[in-house]
């Protein structure tokens, strides 16, 4: 049985989480099990954001998550040596790593050089990432204190901190017989707050990201998924925190509309999912969207 057999038993079994972060990839069938099938990686936005992240909302946590290490990565064949032996470690352990398999990978990535040296340099990178960690420069770790120090400053932000009930809440839950799961940053009793790292930090930019990132989907989802939880009393605000690295931010309220029109596209997504499971159309390209996303599109509607 393939990868790609295995994970399609997984989803008509009910097996398998659907999440915003997935099905906002049922561009097509194919892109839906690619997402899961082809490894993708942080660029240096997201991780800072992740660093800032963590920092401002569970500190204590950084080190299980984030570990610092000034020798990475910096080439197409140091990431490619570095991930196949990640892959390696991740599937016999690192107990059972010897130096010919080393030696063996790095013939597969460089035509010359010394494999044991190469790797004791990576080796730090390697094991944290095997242990799936993020590794990160003590650069961008410096930069990330300063930026949530100079939000934690201000009033505004720091009353958001104290009023959170909770932060990286994981929700599961089921829709439509599928099982759902989520996390949102941190919550206050009235609304869910969602952190944005952009570098522009631009209010009115900001509407064009929510639409070409797919946010709107993304609340429609964690909201639905606090309402059957019961995590609020009625229909809950969402609020986007977007901050960049010099420590500008802004705080904005998501039209309650674009809420509703991401559950419509929730909706949608897994209406799609249960017709390909059902017509066993997994191989098909943008074909399989028939329907179009304008009928759940408000029309004119400004999301902020």
């Amino acid at each position: 049985m393939t990868d790609k057999e295995k994970l399609i038993e997984s989803i008509v079994k009910r097996k398998k989480h659907l999440s915003y972060s997935w099905l906002k990839n049922f561009d097509t069938p194919q892109k839906f099990l690619d997402y899961k099938l082809n490894k993708k990686q942080s660029n240096n936005g997201m991780i800072f954001g992740s660093v800032c992240d963590v920092l401002l909302l569970t500190p204590g946590e950084f080190d299980d998550k984030f570990l610092l290490a000034d020798k990475v990565p910096t080439t197409e064949i140091q990431h490619g040596f570095a991930n196949e032996l990640i892959t390696v470690i991740e599937c016999i352990g690192k107990e059972e790593l010897t130096e010919e398999i080393i030696e063996q990978i790095f013939d597969n990535h460089y035509k010359s050089g010394k494999a044991l040296k190469v790797y004791a340099g990576l080796e730090k990178y390697i094991d944290a990432k095997s242990e799936g960690k993020e590794v990160i420069s003590n650069s961008v770790y410096d930069k990330a204190k300063t930026t949530t120090e100079k939000l934690l400053k201000f009033d505004d932000v720091a009353l958001l901190m104290e009023r959170k009930r909770s932060a990286q809440r994981k929700m599961v839950w089921t829709e439509q017989s599928f099982p759902m799961i989520a996390f949102t940053d941190f919550d206050t009793p009235e609304s869910i707050f969602d952190l944005k790292f952009d570098n522009q930090c631009d209010p009115v930019q900001f509407e064009k990201t929510i639409y070409n990132r797919r946010y709107d989907l993304q609340s429609g989802t964690y909201v639905r998924g606090a309402m059957a939880l019961k995590l609020f009393e009625g229909f809950p605000q969402y609020h986007f925190l977007v901050y960049n690295d010099t420590g500008e931010y802004f705080i904005t309220e998501l039209d309650p509309a674009y809420i509703m029109y991401g559950m419509r596209q929730l909706d949608y997504y897994i209406d799609a999912l249960k017709r390909c499971i059902k017509n066993n159309t997994w191989d098909q390209s943008y074909n399989f969207l028939i329907e179009s996303l304008s009928q759940i599109n408000p029309v004119g509607q400004n999301p902020i």
